[in-house]
């Protein structure tokens, strides 16, 4: 059951993808973007004829040109553009790989993404770099990116809107980025200066939080954090959101001014995109 639906009655795979990171097989005969031609064929359901006026004003330049304006914006932003033309079976780095895949998914027209552990590789910078991307591309596609990760930096964990954090398959906290920690404070975890976000979190998961523990408070089990979480408003919130009769799915909503973005193509075959800083003034998804 889905938000009370049975499976048989809805068609998951036009709202939800999952990749698995670790599994980036690709046809090795196909070039980059015949790859991402083929995806967005078999994927993409909103097309340019069915565009919004918003949406047509944000991709006026490539559809002056005749071009697709996502498939454009997705191979530059994933900076796939120099490779474009190169067979994915040919020498193909795992990195390229990745990015490759997450491209696929973003050129579907899905309400969520799953990303389990997307990202094999150990540099943090590179993990940086994608996550970034999918949290841009989750603005424009106005969709959800759920990504689990095993190797993170404070850098990665402060791009994150919302996190939720399991120990043993069990939720210990889903919220706002910004009551993760101020939530633990509460049930009397102290994070340390120099500890970062991600470090703290993720100790107290694995059950290793007692060195966090305030002068006169006591380490929680497993069961207890379980318990207080459920109990929390947080949890309500969730249980709210999931109940409600009214559940809508935005393909496109208008961008504040502040998001800053734009495609820019100066001939048909070369795309660039020059993405500002943005001033993001709404509540995180």
């Amino acid at each position: 059951m889905y938000n009370d639906k049975s499976v048989t009655d809805i068609c998951l795979s036009r709202f939800i993808a999952y990749v698995n990171g670790q599994l980036n097989e690709h046809i090795p005969f196909l070039s980059v973007r015949e790859t991402l031609e083929f995806a967005r064929d078999c994927t993409q359901g909103l097309r340019p004829e069915n565009f919004t006026p918003q949406m047509r004003k944000f991709f006026a330049h490539a559809l002056v040109e005749g071009q697709d304006p996502f498939l454009e914006y997705v191979l530059a932003i994933l900076s796939l553009k120099e490779v474009e033309h190169k067979l994915t079976g040919e020498g193909f780095s795992d990195f390229d790989r990745q990015k490759l895949t997450t491209a696929e998914l973003a050129l579907g027209t899905y309400s969520v993404m799953i990303y389990d552990q997307p990202f094999s590789s150990s540099d943090l910078t590179a993990t940086y770099d994608l996550v970034d991307t999918l949290r841009t591309i989750s603005r424009i596609e106005q969709s959800s990116a759920i990504v689990s990760l095993t190797q993170l930096s404070q850098g990665i964990f402060d791009l994150f809107d919302r996190v939720i954090l399991l120990s043993n398959g069990h939720v210990l906290f889903q919220g706002t980025r910004h009551d993760a920690i101020p939530y633990f404070t509460k049930l009397g975890y102290i994070k340390p200066l120099l500890v970062e976000s991600n470090e703290f979190l993720e100790d107290i998961a694995a059950g290793d939080g007692s060195k966090y523990v305030a002068p006169g408070a006591t380490s929680l089990t497993l069961e207890e954090l379980i318990e207080c979480y459920n109990a929390s408003d947080h949890h309500k919130d969730i249980l709210r959101i999931v109940h409600e009769d009214e559940v809508k799915h935005t393909y496109w909503v208008e961008s504040e001014p502040g998001l800053g973005l734009s495609l820019k193509t100066p001939s048909k075959y070369h795309c660039t995109v020059d993405v500002q800083p943005r001033k993001e003034t709404g509540k995180p998804l």
